[in-house]
């Protein structure tokens, strides 16, 4: 019989439709080979002697060959679920948990890890919802506890998750994660004190505990005590090198250092074990983008595709590169996403206002700017952008203004910093939005706001000359702005000729009717040249046509005191401060006058206000401390003036004041230190 007629045989030709369906329903492999238990506890085995020496990456390999082996094999996926909730691994956590769920293993081994599994992923309402706390042990009811705690933190009921959290500590009062839970509420309710101080006592009980160290390392970083949360951070990764916790920490402080090389060293650790780890991703584009890899960072998020969406700081982060690429649109999208949870953050103000600029809408950066200007009262780049804004609109009074408060604000700044503050981005913590991306970038698109700031700071340093070439230059590209015809009258005036000054603030005004700040300077000039009369009335036509004019209101009170009425001087400066609630020139020059007139109290009451206002402007808590020392509280006049010292510490000027009420104190060694 020829081979051909042997497999025609009906026989031979059954068997082999027979084997044809066995290959097709079962693969290649022999049949012994599709539920292999014996080798899949094997592989099990070896998991979890990897677990207990702490190589993960080698424990995982072990249980995807075990459950290839046996896809049910409950144990080797609990545990590889366990794995991936311990490695912050979210979705692939609830994906293996809720088959160890549906294979039907007791609730008690797999509940607590699944409500974790959820946690990572955000999915706090299923932790609320499909999670019971009911029919378990008291360890377990607890853990559970604490997860409903963690979704309600999650979802921002801070009171609610301290209550379970508290709860979940009576039933295991020594257990790590739970104190570590209470710490986390704490933080959330900005009580960073209590927090460190419950994280404190877990330490007491467990030193080596990797997520207790791993938090108190993240509390310094809150703290900004960047070298105590180094080697917290370091101390638990030298009990765990694997603690992905740990790394992302460490190397978030290593990115706040501008020590990127050393940070992106952590960062390809963590990548290692999981690629498209979102948080590790975003942190190493913060790298890049510290370093001006721009086009990488920007790559690496878009990479991510959706799962960054939620995570605020990498929208932030997102739309800063957008903007550095010129893609203005996208910057726009991804920076509204970050603005409608954080309103507040005056990073994203300034960036979203460049942005409108760059699409030639100063309108519309004005309308983003004007609400954050309590804010912003004190950032010269706020001010500067809205000084810009307003030029383009053609409101040069208002725009000089801004200005003029930019050199007040940071005169050693104003000249050169025409860059955009991109903020300190938290890590995973959107409330906390602590300012660390800078790019210089120009945020005027006509480039004239760099040399107006740079005009104003000759002015104010009195280098006139090379104020008025630095004005004239400005007017050549630009005749019809009445402000380079009144900074080049500024320049002259400073020159004393008052005649040639005169005449270039009359030539603004025939620019611009309106233009205040020309008509301020004409009545300065009558006040030099003792028409007293001539500039109050000026000044007060100012105010006719614009009731809140700080200029004028200033200017008028300036005009008091130079006549000797001192009553007077001080309606004009209440008047202005209650005009301007965040305004601190007037203030600074009430606290003086009280002082001098030896009305201690009121100057220390407005020294208080100002306080409040502007708390860590030199100027304010310098006022603050004269008017203390002042009114005899010498002891609080040594606080104000250590606070000024760390905020000016080459300042002789300042060391000599605290050394004054050192002295006063009777603390005559360091009163000599200093």
């Amino acid at each position: 019989m020829t081979m051909r007629s042997f497999f025609d045989t009906p026989l031979v030709s059954a068997a082999m439709t027979l084997l044809i369906v066995v290959i097709l329903v079962f693969g290649a492999r022999p049949l012994h080979a599709v539920n292999n238990t014996e080798i899949s506890d094997q592989y099990f085995e070896k998991a979890q002697e990897f677990v207990e020496n702490g190589d993960v990456e080698s424990a995982i390999i072990e249980l995807k060959n075990a459950l290839q082996s046996d896809p049910d094999h409950v144990s080797a996926r609990l545990l590889l679920g366990e794995i991936y909730v311990r490695v912050k691994n979210g979705p692939s956590a609830e994906k293996e948990l809720t088959k160890v769920q549906e294979r039907g293993l007791d609730p008690e081994r797999y509940i607590v890890p699944l409500a974790r599994a959820y946690l990572l992923r955000g999915k706090f309402h299923e932790v609320l919802d499909n999670i019971s706390d009911q029919g378990f042990s008291a360890p377990v009811k607890a853990d559970i506890m604490l997860a409903h705690g963690q979704a309600h933190l999650g979802l921002g009921n801070t009171e609610s998750a301290a209550k379970l959290i508290r709860q979940a500590a009576e039933l295991r009062p020594d257990n790590t994660l739970i104190r570590v839970g209470l710490a986390r509420v704490l933080v959330a309710q900005q009580e960073l004190e209590a927090a460190e101080k419950e994280i404190d006592l877990d330490l007491s009980f467990d030193p080596q505990s990797v997520e207790a160290l791993t938090v108190k390392g993240e509390l310094r970083r809150l703290n900004r005590d960047m070298d105590a949360a180094l080697k917290l951070f370091s101390q638990a990764l030298d009990i765990s090198d694997d603690s992905f916790a740990a790394l992302l920490g460490r190397s978030a402080v290593l990115i706040d250092l501008d020590r990127n090389d050393e940070a992106k060293v952590d960062l390809r650790k963590a990548l290692a074990s999981f690629p498209k780890h979102p948080l590790a991703n975003y942190l190493m584009a913060l790298a890049d983008a510290r370093q001006k890899n721009f086009t990488e960072a920007k790559d690496r998020l878009i990479a991510q595709g959706g799962l960054l969406d939620a995570h605020l700081p990498s929208n932030f982060l997102l739309g800063a590169l957008h903007f550095v690429a010129g893609e203005y649109e996208q910057a726009e999208e991804r920076l509204n996403t970050f603005q409608s949870a954080i309103p507040e953050h005056l990073a994203a103000t300034k960036l979203m206002a460049a942005t409108k600029m760059r699409k030639n809408q100063p309108q519309k950066a004005i309308e983003v700017l004007e609400p954050a200007l309590d804010k912003g009262a004190a950032d010269v780049q706020f001010l500067s952008l809205l000084g810009s804004a307003y030029m383009q609109v053609g409101e040069y009074a208002k725009g000089t203004e801004y200005f003029q408060r930019a050199v007040e604000v940071a005169p050693e700044e104003s000249a050169v910093r025409t860059q955009l503050a991109l903020g300190h981005i938290a890590k995973g913590e959107p409330g906390k939005a602590i300012e660390d991306l800078e790019s210089v970038m120009e945020l005027d698109p006509s480039a004239s706001q760099a040399g107006i700031l740079l005009t104003l700071t000759h002015l104010r340093n009195k280098d006139f000359d090379a104020a008025f070439s630095a004005a004239e230059k400005l007017r050549s590209a630009a005749p019809e702005n009445p402000l380079f015809l009144n900074l080049m009258g500024a320049a002259t005036l400073g020159l004393k000729n008052y005649d040639e000054a005169r005449t270039l603030f009359e030539k603004a005004l025939e620019v611009d009717a309106d233009y205040f700040p020309a008509d301020m300077n004409l009545g300065q000039i009558d006040r030099f040249e003792g028409k007293f009369d001539a500039a109050k009335v000026r000044f007060n036509s100012i105010l006719d046509r614009d009731p809140n004019n700080l200029s004028a209101l200033n200017a008028l009170a300036q005009l008091a005191l130079s006549q000797g009425e001192n009553e007077e001087a001080i309606e004009w400066l209440e008047r202005a401060g209650n005009a301007h609630p965040n305004a601190v020139p007037p203030r600074i020059r009430l606290v003086n006058l009280f002082i001098r007139l030896r009305r201690a109290d009121r100057a220390l009451a407005v020294a208080r206000e100002l306080d409040s206002i502007a708390h860590d402007d030199p100027k304010a808590v310098d006022a603050l401390g004269r008017a203390q020392a002042a009114s005899g509280q010498a002891s609080s006049a040594v606080g104000s003036f250590r606070r000024l010292v760390s905020l000016v510490p080459n300042s002789a000027e300042v060391h000599h004041r605290l050394a004054v009420v050192l002295v006063a104190t009777g603390d005559f060694a360091k009163a000599e230190e200093s």
